[in-house]
């Protein structure tokens, strides 16, 4: 989420309120009872093979609420409607890394969960329904509030069950909800679902990106299987003061539990946090020149320090991803750029087994025109919050982008595959709308958890235009070449698409288009 809308000023103020008298600690994760093992886990660099050979497709969807979750959602049924030769597969069944953020997460994990063919589903449970006032409703009623004045039930659970009810605790999947664990598939080569799942939350006090993957998870000592679904998508979306922070127990003890001792020493602690010291005690890097390297390190250190014989990090607390990075990119990019550990996704690369990769990038950054600056009045507090947190989150979104396009260049550079390998990027992304009108008019469209039923239907047509509009998924296309039946889209198609979204959102076309 970008920003706060008008209409959520109501829920900032009922459950600020509600925090006074509601100091919860429920405990959310459980500790790792096995040795640590890197063959075990849901970890990013087992992803298998698709039904496209020697190929890897990410997609990331930023956040933003429903908008973020209606892009999102678009951008995957466009890749579900091309059709590849050889089954019923599509393009969406080819994506093998699905990485998200705050609102964005609402798709990724539905996709995780369900797969292609459950996918549509979301449109009427999710997208088309009144997630304000169901929170709301969750937060006044008689019921709601008596929870949520007792110990064990924070508000961000408000927004936990409210995930639950409409998609993960509702058919086709249990009515209990799902776990990282019902995401196995025995059937499949690496023992899980297709795509990999990466939720990014951030680490309040450290201001970074949390991926939740168990080598994440390994560093808290704690077991990623049994935490619920919904658990990680609230954590990815909880904005600040809105809702409370999704707090995990750090399990870790001095020394390591007995789950990360019984390891080995060559699993923790963590090698790859030993080389950056050594690297930086010999001067091989510095913290001016690797700086992103460098504090990554330093955080996960931090999970594991003890000070004066105890951790110095016993609870970690979790809010918003987009603080930290809201485009979700981060952490495809470690595993594509990085050789932390033994195992890791580049080695497939050195081998040949992937010569040609699509990333893409669906942004739903938040630009809503802001009337504070005509106005003498001093802006109150959550207007302050407002503009404060929303600038920090679409400053990050700026960065982030700018360092997609050198680590992509940095690969396409290293000389073990310069010569096999191929990067497409292509992006579904306000800012690439020609007709200003139209751009403005979607950059308008409320970050919240409700939106207009037309302009959910517009955000969906927009982003598989966009799609087809893209000059890198146009490549990538093109070099499929009889893998794919066909375009899904064509240019004029798509052009008249993208003007038929933008009228549902009130932009009529430009003369120049």
């Amino acid at each position: 989420m970008t920003a706060v809308p008008k209409h959520l000023h109501r829920l900032l103020i009922l459950f600020t309120v509600l925090a006074v008298s509601a100091c919860a600690y429920p405990t959310r994760n459980a500790p790792l009872e096995e040795p640590i093992d890197q063959d075990r886990g849901y970890r990013g660099y087992q992803v298998d093979d698709g039904p496209l050979a020697r190929t890897l497709v990410i997609v990331t969807v930023s956040g933003g609420g429903t908008r973020a979750a209606a892009l999102g959602y678009g951008a995957m049924q466009a890749l579900a409607n091309v059709r590849l030769r050889g089954g019923d597969d599509t393009l969406l069944h080819a994506v093998d890394i699905v990485s998200s953020v705050s609102g964005g997460s609402v798709p990724a994990a539905y996709l995780a969960a369900v797969g292609p063919e459950g996918l549509p589903a979301m449109e009427d449970a999710f997208l088309h329904q009144d997630g304000i006032g169901r929170l709301l409703w969750r937060g006044l009623n008689p019921y709601g509030l008596a929870q949520l004045s007792t110990p064990a039930v924070e508000r961000i659970d408000m927004l936990i069950r409210w995930f639950d009810d409409a998609l993960f605790a509702a058919e086709p999947l249990p009515s209990e909800g799902i776990t990282y664990a019902d995401l196995r598939d025995p059937d499949a080569p690496n023992g899980w679902r297709r795509p990999f799942l990466i939720l990014n939350a951030a680490d309040m006090t450290q201001e970074q990106p949390f991926a939740f993957h168990q080598d994440q998870f390994d560093l808290l000592c704690s077991d990623l299987e049994q935490l619920p679904l919904s658990v990680g998508v609230a954590a990815s979306a909880a904005f600040p003061v809105a809702l409370s922070p999704v707090t995990l127990v750090n399990y870790t003890e001095p020394g390591g539990c007995e789950a990360q001792r019984a390891a080995g020493d060559d699993v923790w602690p963590p090698a790859w946090i030993g080389r950056i010291d050594t690297s930086l005690e010999n001067g091989t890097i510095s913290p001016r020149t690797h700086r992103a390297r460098v504090r990554r390190a330093r955080v996960a250190a931090s999970y594991y320090q003890v000070r004066d014989g105890e951790l110095v990090r016993p609870y970690i607390h979790l809010l918003d991803g987009g603080i930290a990075e809201n485009l979700g990119v981060a952490e495809p990019l470690r595993l594509l750029t990085t050789r932390e550990r033994t195992l890791n996704l580049l080695s497939r690369f050195d081998r040949g087994d992937i010569n040609r990769v699509l990333f893409l990038v669906v942004n739903a950054r938040s630009d809503a025109a802001t009337s504070l600056d005509r106005s003498k009045a001093t802006p109150g507090m959550l207007d302050m919050l407002n503009a404060t947190t929303g600038s920090a989150i679409d400053n990050a979104t700026y960065g982030t982008l700018e360092g997609l396009q050198q680590q992509i260049r940095s690969l396409m550079r290293a000389p073990t595959l310069r010569e096999q390998l191929t990067v497409d990027t292509a992006y579904v992304d306000f800012d690439l709308i020609d007709n200003s009108r139209c751009r403005q008019a979607f950059r308008d469209v409320a970050t919240s958890w409700t939106l207009p039923e037309n302009e959910v239907h517009a955000l969906i047509r927009l982003a598989e235009a966009m799609i087809w509009l893209d000059p890198g998924f146009r490549t990538f296309t093109t070099r499929l070449g009889d893998e794919m039946l066909g375009p899904a889209m064509s240019e004029p198609a798509a052009r008249r698409a993208k003007t038929t979204a933008c009228r549902m959102v009130g932009a009529p076309p430009e003369s120049a288009e």
